[in-house]
């Protein structure tokens, strides 16, 4: 006989209005009101006993969802998930490539999205060297690219500056940097 959190004493079990026969429901839980706090949270007193296996329940379901996420990931390289993460950022938030902060945020989506929330990397230290890796691949790719658009900018700029010059600008140009070049020395 268990304890049943409605009327806070022992089952009353087929004395009880909450219970149904063998034939009406197949479940183990054979009161109705038994089943329904299996079903959601409700804010009900359980018994101690019933507390801790809710508790221990939660845990290992934590557990199977963390390893069942790291052998996922770790069936694959460190490279292939960081382009993984790359493109995840590039279609779903291209606004995160130039803001660090927003960054690690859609970092952060990224392995929930994987089944993987922040303290679950504390589990599995293995895990947490590849969430670091993917990570630190990602950000040095991005200010990569940043890089190059960049000098991209800058090289189309002087580009253009160099074109609206004549030979003789050009050549002026050139004596006036190294005059300033040879009087540092």
């Amino acid at each position: 006989m268990s304890f049943c959190p409605l009327i806070k004493d022992k089952c009353k079990e087929e004395k009880c209005s909450f219970w149904v026969k063998e034939a009406e429901i197949k479940e183990e839980v054979k009161c109705v009101f038994r089943f329904l706090l299996h079903l959601g949270p409700l804010t009900l007193e359980l018994s101690p006993e019933e507390e801790e296996d809710i508790l221990l329940r939660r845990e290992k379901e934590r557990e199977e969802r963390i390893n069942k996420a790291s052998q996922e990931l770790k069936k694959r390289s460190a490279e292939e998930i960081a382009r993984e993460l790359m493109d995840f950022i590039k279609e779903r938030y291209p606004e995160a490539i130039s803001d660090s902060l927003l960054l690690r945020r859609v970092f952060e989506l990224f392995w929930i999205d994987k089944g993987l929330s922040g303290s679950d990397f504390y589990v599995d230290p293995s895990l947490s060297q590849l969430k670091a890796k993917v990570e630190l691949m990602v950000e040095i790719g991005l200010k990569s690219a940043r890089f190059k658009d960049i000098t991209r900018e800058i090289s189309s700029e002087v580009l253009d500056q160099l074109k609206k010059k004549s030979l003789d600008e050009l050549a002026e140009d050139i004596l006036e940097h190294w005059k300033k070049e040879l009087t540092i020395c």
